[in-house]
This record gives structure tokens, C-alpha cells and sequence, in this order.
């Protein structure tokens, strides 16, 4: 221990910088809220079909983000799914692969200046079948899915 008078010396250190590692989080602010920012993207957005789910998605300046965030997502599902507990754990799903998967689009986020909506609709097609689909074939749809729409990025388009 350091003596009185005698300032303790900072270690400074030499650890190498490796890229940042991706969080697999999915906070608040990343969450896309307000029935504003839903509707602009159902109108304008353009549409990416997968087997379970759609992917709507938007770059606007109009978006809204809280917290400064330049990206924000969206889950739904049809009232076509009779009972409600079939369409929370439809959008857990769709959450949760979203969750693991969203590294995928994130460079493409990041290298651009304007703000990024996705919103993610369970089929209506799938809907009306009786089997439910696993986990397994949700991430599959939503990894095809980001990487279409990383893919459009990268093209530049809107």
C-alpha cells in the first residue's frame, strides 16, 4: 500500500485493441415504438419474403428514434394467429433470432448517416397451418433476410 504523501502510479495498459465484439442485446432503443414511424414504414418501406416471416424496411430522414439510436426493429404478428399466445411467442421468436443474428447488418448501419427501420410480420400464409415453426427454421429465415437486406444496403438503394 502507498505511504501517505506518496502518489500511486497508473498502470497503463499495453492489451492489443481487437474489433469490437458485437452485444447481443436488444435494448430500448433499439426497439422501433410510435405508430408514425410504423406507418411510414409500411407505406414506403420495401418488402424482403422469407418462408416465416417478411421484412419491411425503411431509411428516411423522418424516422424517430428515441435515444439517438440510427437504427430501430420492429416485431408483429397477424390477427390471423387466433390466440394471443401464439403471436407472443411467434415475436419472441422473431426477437430473439433477431437478437443473435442483427451483427449481420450491423456494418451496413454504421457506415451510413441515415437512420434504418426494420419491421419483422410473421406470414399470414404460414399462419393458417397447423404446425407451428421451430425455432431453428425462424433463425434460418432471419438470417436470409438480413443478409438480403445488408445486401440492398451495401447496392445503395433505398
Amino acid at each position: 500500500m502507498a505511504e501517505l504523501g506518496q502518489r500511486r502510479r497508473k498502470r497503463t495498459s499495453r492489451k492489443v485493441r481487437t474489433p469490437e465484439r458485437v452485444r447481443h442485446t436488444l435494448g430500448r432503443s433499439e426497439i422501433l415504438r410510435g405508430r408514425n414511424n410504423f406507418q411510414l414504414v409500411f407505406k414506403q418501406g420495401r418488402k424482403f419474403e422469407g418462408t416465416y416471416l417478411r421484412c419491411l424496411f425503411l431509411t428516411d430522414e423522418r424516422l424517430k428514434f428515441r435515444g439517438g439510436a440510427r437504427k430501430a426493429v420492429g416485431f408483429t404478428a397477424p390477427g390471423a394467429l387466433k390466440r394471443a399466445v401464439d403471436r407472443n411467442r411467434l415475436k419472441r421468436l422473431a426477437r430473439e433470432a433477431y437478437r443473435l443474428n442483427k451483427e449481420i447488418i450491423l456494418p451496413r448501419v454504421q457506415s451510413s448517416a441515415r437512420p434504418l427501420a426494420l419491421i419483422f410480420v410473421y406470414s399470414t400464409k404460414v399462419a393458417r397451418s397447423p404446425r407451428f415453426p421451430t425455432f431453428s427454421e425462424i433463425e434460418q429465415d432471419m438470417k436470409r433476410i438480413l443478409q438480403s437486406v445488408a445486401q440492398s444496403r451495401l447496392e445503395g438503394d433505398k
